[in-house]
């Protein structure tokens, strides 16, 4: 079950144009401000403040920020070579992070975790790699890091704290 709520949004276009207004964004209705980012990753349900409603094609915005109900400030950019997704953006300094929310035919988001080293060069996990796997790919298996990613499960905190320690030693 899902429900529709506002969410004051920033978003920059592609264009560079900085629009201020609300977005409708899917939640879930039992979990009240629990965001379903797929619901938004494709097109934006915008209303400016004047009212005006339009839908922005995610492929003509650069760079979409809101708060959602918890308090937690969210960064969703277009990253290029992701179908035009809009992305949440995780992570960027000299290795990147980002998720990729899809959703399925259920009622929730699956996620897929995007890391670019400092080359550029990409590393995925999502339902067939396992992000512990990728993590030490992307950190060339520094035994230090690889103990650290063996001994703790890869929450968001522990994954940062992965990234943290690899550009550590960049």
């Amino acid at each position: 079950m899902f429900s529709q709520t506002p969410y004051d949004v920033q978003i920059i276009t592609e264009a560079n144009d900085t629009l201020n207004g609300t977005m409708k964004v899917e939640t879930k209705f039992r979990f009240k401000g629990f965001v379903l980012p797929s619901s938004f990753n494709r097109k934006v349900n915008y209303t400016d403040e004047n009212g005006k409603k339009t839908k922005i094609s995610a492929i003509n915005i650069h760079q979409l920020n809101f708060k959602d109900k918890t308090g937690t400030f969210r960064n969703f950019v277009h990253l290029q070579g992701e179908n035009g997704l809009l992305v949440e953006e995780m992570y960027n300094n000299q290795v990147k992070w980002y998720k990729n929310y899809y959703s399925n035919r259920y009622d929730y988001d699956n996620v897929e975790d995007i890391f670019f080293d400092k080359t550029g060069k990409e590393f995925k996990s999502g339902m067939l790699s396992v992000k512990k796997k990728v993590l030490r790919r992307l950190t060339k298996d520094n035994s230090e890091i690889k103990s650290f990613i063996k001994k703790n499960k890869m929450t968001d905190e522990m994954t940062l704290e992965v990234l943290k320690m690899y550009e550590s030693k960049l």
